[in-house]
């Protein structure tokens, strides 16, 4: 009975020894099998809506797992569907609204964007002081001056394009040239230009070219009506505010340069004729007109002579050389008798060339809360693609102010500007070379 109790005893064993070992060989696949279940289960698709305060739908929200390159955005609908790890932190972004950071805590995340209010506690200035951007009701544009120096150009106005909306700049290109400005469309009184204040200072010439840019501190374009409240008739067109740099109570001077250099060119050139082509499209002309109206003639010109086709002579002369070829160049004589051989001259390209423009500012600002000062010098050189033109600006700014008494204080505010301009104006005597 023993011996039997033995063997099953070591039979069992047997059998216990053997699933261990086929247990021990599967081991591998049960652990891969786990890991698959653990990787799938940390991954998950959120999907969700983003809506404003209104409950209106934003379409282009970027929806990004924060510290990756992995996100979308929204569609139409204002829907978006990502694949995010577990422990993801979404962060949602959208111009105009406040970056949210939303840690993942289930598969349907909605989310509503908070407008961001910061640019409406922007302090502007408004006729005789200031308000709150959020404050005001009329229709006030904010030029950033970051955004206005961006661009080169001669006067601030140049520099103002494309930075305001509704307001519209024009210009001939031609260096120094003033700069038609339109803010509230074409009227029928006086001129069509807007008012422009410079430090509390009105004044109706449109040309700012001696306005140095870089000493301009903030601007502002009044747009509607309201402003004739405060300025008047003049106001009819519009009021552009301009602040320049005061001096600062650091009590430490600071000493600045701005600078830059560029060049300017031709974007794209016309493709016309030469002198021989332009030659033969006039006989061609001519020929035509005689055989539309049935007269029988042959064209004719005073230096090309007559026939089928023109003949250019050896000389172009002053009296008409009829297509000859004889003549004697020793003949000349000024001004009886001049003389000048035919030729293909591109014009265009002997009148157009690759202009540089280069501006240079040197300013020292500082003072106490006795009394502030800002000082700068600029010196602003602007070469025109057509020949010979260009413009040139020399000026010095100074504007302090001290406080003597608690009840008195003085200072100035002083601009001169020396300039010095060859342009395409309407007034001058060759203000078309093209």
């Amino acid at each position: 009975m023993m011996n039997k109790q033995l063997a099953f005893v070591k039979s069992g064993l047997g059998l216990a020894l053997c699933f261990l070992l086929v247990g021990a060989g599967n081991t591998p696949p049960l652990y891969a099998a786990n890991t698959e279940v653990s990787v799938n289960q940390q991954a998950r698709t959120v999907t969700g809506t983003v809506k404003d305060a209104k409950g209106e739908t934003l379409l282009g929200v970027n929806v990004v797992v924060k510290g990756t390159t992995n996100g979308t955005i929204t569609d139409l609908d204002g829907k978006y569907s990502l694949e995010v790890p577990s422990n993801a932190i979404l962060e949602f972004s959208y111009i105009g609204y406040v970056t949210q950071a939303v840690p993942v805590t289930g598969r349907v995340m909605d989310i509503v964007m908070k407008e961001d209010a910061r640019n409406l506690d922007e302090v502007v200035v408004v006729g005789y002081g200031t308000q709150a951007k959020k404050d005001i009701t009329g229709s006030v544009a904010v030029v950033d001056t970051k955004d206005l120096l961006a661009s080169s150009g001669s006067s601030a106005t140049q520099q103002l394009q494309g930075k305001a909306a509704g307001v519209y700049i024009g210009q001939n290109g031609s260096p120094g040239a003033s700069t038609m400005v339109r803010i509230r469309g074409i009227n029928t009184v006086n001129d069509n230009g807007p008012l422009y204040v410079i430090d509390g200072v009105s004044t109706r010439n449109q040309n700012l070219s001696s306005l140095n840019p870089n000493d301009i501190e903030s601007m502002q374009v009044l747009k509607d009506a309201s402003a004739a409240a405060i300025y008047g008739a003049q106001a009819a067109n519009g009021v552009i505010l301009i602040t320049t740099k005061k001096g600062t109570q650091s009590g430490q001077p600071k000493l600045t340069y701005d600078g830059y250099f560029g060049i300017q060119k031709t974007g794209k050139k016309y493709d016309v004729l030469n002198s021989t082509d332009r030659l033969n499209l006039e006989w061609e002309a001519k020929a035509n007109n005689y055989a539309i109206n049935g007269v029988n003639k042959l064209p004719s010109h005073v230096q090309f002579g007559t026939g089928a086709k023109p003949v250019i002579p050896n000389y172009l002369t002053q009296g008409g050389a009829n297509g000859r070829q004889d003549i004697d160049a020793s003949t000349y004589s000024y001004p009886g008798n001049t003389m000048v051989p035919f030729s293909n001259t591109d014009w265009w390209d002997e009148v157009d060339r690759v202009a540089p423009m280069q501006n240079h500012q040197v300013g020292l600002s500082g003072g106490t809360d006795k009394g502030q000062y800002n000082l700068s010098a600029n010196y602003f050189d602007q070469r025109g693609t057509v020949i010979e033109s260009y413009y040139t600006r020399y000026q010095v700014r100074a504007n302090s102010s001290f406080n003597v008494r608690p009840w008195l204080r003085f200072g100035e505010n002083l601009t001169y500007a020396w300039t010095k301009d060859q342009g395409l104006t309407s007034s001058g005597a060759e203000d078309n070379p093209y």
